[in-house]
This record gives structure tokens, C-alpha cells and sequence, in this order.
């Protein structure tokens, strides 16, 4: 069984689990199964549904063997071709046209295909209105160009010469800064030709330092994680679009370990972007507050990298389906060193009390309890009932420690940030790790 012997395995305990789970990558009979895979990306190859449940759809060999033998007559490329069409090969893009030209029914939802000409000439006129519309603002700041001539402008953003330009490094700082979304991205056209845009106008500022592979490929992620932002309304064709970018950076890595692949789950996203709300409108204080939210965000995703190494980018957080129940952290042997549930519904705490295993969080919960590992489960709900009491005295005899989100108040807390660090202190206190969410108490001072 092609499908559940093989894909199965290499997809969903391979390609998408980090290479420090030594249980998952050094078993002997899963690398038969799947031989040696390096993790790419959690949720590319996340299990989304019951259809990618093992087992769960059955498709016979015979199909498979038509469909390799069909790819057999055409020779396939992972790099998108330029405007001109150069490189005679199906790359990526034929993701796009088979989605837009015969999956979705496209008078229906108005889905037509972009030829990429027009998506070139498309990025290359927004570009050049972005760079003039920077470089003419009468309150220009350092770091943006200053007072380019437009035909310059043109010039470099058409024929790739920055010969002419007063300050390229001015404008290299403007391509790094700009951020694009469209807000029907489909299986993204128009995002794979900007990227192409910007990497080529680039590369052509720095052409004069040379570009080997690993400085196109840095490039490209930079770009990807900083300039390029999508919706659209079909899950499909964000998927797609997500797969065309990945295809696009993994094209230019030259050598035997490929590191992970960005997480896009945050940059293409799934919505309605004609009828959602304009957040234009969104009230000065919300609006506010969501702006202040992303501030902190920001900040604490940097102190959390300045403290743990940048390792933390390469696959040691890893996304797991509810519904997996053959994750790694489902079975004891995998060396998990606690766990907290946070916050935990009474649905879940009776599951876990009663040891029913329904679920990933259940089962992974009774794997802590039965190897006497630490358990945390943060209870939600207020007041409770005697039967909630009684599955917290159940969770709390096998092991588990009930820690309710009751913050306390004599470390002066000013902020509602203030509470919930105190909260996820008590939290990795309990799993006994170390933190600096609050201080300690030092005991009374006095006589």
C-alpha cells in the first residue's frame, strides 16, 4: 500500500518532524519505512482532516503507477521561469494553472489565470510607483531615497541598471522595507512575481559583489518572511500559493541538509477580504490596543531568540493535530520532559481523569500520568461543579499538579501583562524550569 506504507510515513512522521526527535528519526522500522528524511516544514505537512488519517482512504497502487507514468512524458523543474519563458520544463507555476484553469470553476468564482508577463509588468509599475512615491514625500527620513529622478527609477526597475540612481543603498533599504499583500492572492501569481522583482533588483545592486546560491537563497527567505502578505477566500489556492513559495526558496539551497522551511501560516491566510471589515474603521482604541499587541508580540519573539539562540528557529516548535493520535508525544518512549495543559476545558480535564485518550492532548496527558512525568493542567471554568472537583482530586492522585490561572498580587503587579507572566512563571515552576517572570520572595524585611 503505496499510500499508507509509504506516504504516510515520509509526510506525516518525517518531513514534518524536527530532527531532535531522535525517538521518531533513529527507529528502525519507521527509516525503513520512509528511509532518511530531514524535517521541512510542521505544517506543510500537517494532517488537516480526516482523510489524512493512516488507513483512513484507500488508493491502489495501479493509480499511483499511472500517474508517475504520466509524469514520466514531461520533464519537470522546481524554478519558476522568467517572463520569456526560457527554461523548456513544467516548474511550480503549473500548480497555478491547473487550480485556476481546472480545479475551481472559474466563471463561477471569477478565478482566471495571469499570464506571467502581465504579473511582471503588474509588479514592475507598482514598484516603481512605490520607489517615486518614496523618494518624493516631503518628509523624507533617513534610510529612504532622496529625491531620485524618475527616469532613473525607471530605468532600474525596468532594465535592472542602478547606474543612475543618486543613493542605492537608499533604495535597497526601501525594496528591504516594502511590504505587499493582495488580497486575492489565489494560487499566487502575483506574489511569486514579486518576489521574482525584488530578488532581481536586488541582485542587481549587488552585482558588483557577486551572488553565489546560499546569499539568492538568503535573499529569497528574507523577502518571503518580510515583504510578501496574501488572502484569499479558497483554502486550496492558499495552499498552493504557500507550496510555490516554498518550491521557489528550496530551489536555491545548495548542500545535503536543507534547513526547515518558514512557517507561512501567518503571511497567506484564508479569508474573505471583500466583505471582512475595513481596518481602517476598526475605533482609535482597538485599534490602539491591536498595534500595541503586535509591539509586544515583536519584542518578546526577540527576547525569547536572544535567550534560547537562534536554534529555536530550526524546528524545535513543533504543530501537532488534535486528531493525531501516532504523534511522537502519544506514546511514553518519546522522551517528553513534561506537559501543561493550558487552559484546560472540564471536557478535557474529565477525559484525562478518566483516561480516555479521545484526543492528542488526552492521550498525551495519560502518557505523563503512567511515566510518572510532571502534568500541569490549568483549569477553566468558574464556579464548579462537584463533579469537576472530583476530576481534579482524580487528576491531582494520579500525579497531576491543578494550578488554576489565580494570579497572585503581592509582587505589585501594574499590568494586565503583569498577571499572565506571573501565571506562566507558576506554570514552568511547576514543571521545574527556570524563569525570571517575577521575582522570587526573599522573605520579610524588618525586625
Amino acid at each position: 500500500d503505496f499510500l499508507n506504507d509509504r506516504l504516510y510515513w515520509t509526510f506525516f512522521h518525517g518531513l514534518n518532524t524536527a530532527g531532535e526527535d531522535v525517538t521518531v528519526h533513529s527507529d528502525a522500522k519507521l527509516r525503513e519505512r520512509r528511509g532518511d528524511v530531514p524535517f521541512l516544514n510542521g505544517g506543510l505537512f500537517d494532517l488537516e482532516d480526516e482523510f489524512d488519517v493512516k488507513d483512513r482512504v484507500k488508493i491502489p497502487n495501479h493509480s499511483f503507477a499511472a500517474i508517475l507514468e504520466l509524469f514520466e512524458h514531461y520533464n519537470f523543474t522546481v524554478a519558476e521561469s522568467t517572463p520569456l519563458d526560457i527554461e523548456v520544463a513544467v516548474d511550480p507555476e503549473m500548480l497555478g494553472k491547473v487550480f485556476e484553469e481546472l480545479v475551481t470553476g472559474r466563471h463561477e468564482t471569477g478565478s482566471y489565470y495571469t499570464p506571467r508577463p502581465i504579473v511582471a509588468f503588474m509588479c514592475r509599475e507598482a514598484l516603481k510607483h512605490y520607489l517615486v512615491g518614496q523618494a518624493f514625500q516631503p518628509d523624507c527620513q533617513a534610510g529612504k531615497p532622496d529625491l531620485q529622478d524618475e527616469t532613473a527609477i525607471a530605468r532600474f526597475v525596468d532594465d535592472g541598471d542602478p547606474a543612475k540612481l543618486a543613493d542605492p543603498e537608499a533604495v535597497l533599504n526601501a525594496l528591504r522595507s516594502v511590504k505587499v499583500c493582495d488580497p486575492a492572492c489565489g494560487s499566487g501569481a502575483y506574489l511569486l512575481g514579486m518576489m521574482q522583482e525584488l530578488l532581481r533588483l536586488r541582485g542587481a545592486l549587488f552585482a558588483t559583489r557577486g551572488l553565489d546560491a546560499v546569499t539568492v537563497y538568503r535573499r529569497k527567505l528574507e523577502i518571503i518572511q518580510n515583504n510578501l502578505y496574501g488572502v484569499d477566500i479558497d483554502l486550496f489556492a492558499v495552499n498552493i500559493a504557500k507550496l510555490r513559495l516554498w518550491l521557489s526558496l528550496a530551489v536555491d539551497f545548495e548542500g545535503e541538509k536543507p534547513p526547515p522551511l518558514p512557517n507561512l501560516d501567518f503571511k497567506i491566510e484564508c479569508g474573505d477580504s471583500l466583505t471582512g471589515p475595513n481596518p481602517q474603521d476598526t475605533p482609535d482604541m482597538f485599534r490602539k490596543l491591536l498595534v500595541q499587541s503586535a509591539d509586544r508580540l515583536a519584542d518578546l519573539k526577540g527576547r525569547f531568540l536572544e535567550k534560547y539562540g537562534p536554534d529555536v528557529r530550526s524546528g524545535s516548535l513543533t504543530l501537532h493535530s488534535n486528531r493525531d493520535l501516532g504523534a511522537t508525544i502519544a506514546s511514553g518512549s518519546h522522551r517528553c520532559r513534561g506537559m501543561a495543559i493550558v487552559p484546560c476545558s472540564m471536557k478535557t480535564l474529565a477525559g484525562v481523569a478518566h483516561g480516555l485518550s479521545r484526543n492528542l492532548v488526552e492521550r498525551a496527558a495519560d502518557v505523563m500520568l503512567k511515566e510518572r512525568r510532571p502534568l500541569v493542567i490549568v483549569p477553566r471554568e468558574t464556579p464548579m461543579s462537584l463533579p469537576q472537583l472530583r476530576n481534579m482530586v482524580l487528576c491531582a492522585e494520579a500525579g497531576a499538579s491543578i494550578l488554576p490561572a489565580m494570579p497572585a498580587f503581592y509582587q505589585r503587579p501594574t499590568t494586565l501583562d503583569d498577571l499572565a507572566d506571573f501565571m506562566a512563571g507558576k506554570i514552568l515552576a511547576a514543571l521545574g524550569l527556570e524563569h525570571q517572570l517575577y521575582p522570587a520572595w526573599t522573605g520579610h524585611v524588618g525586625p
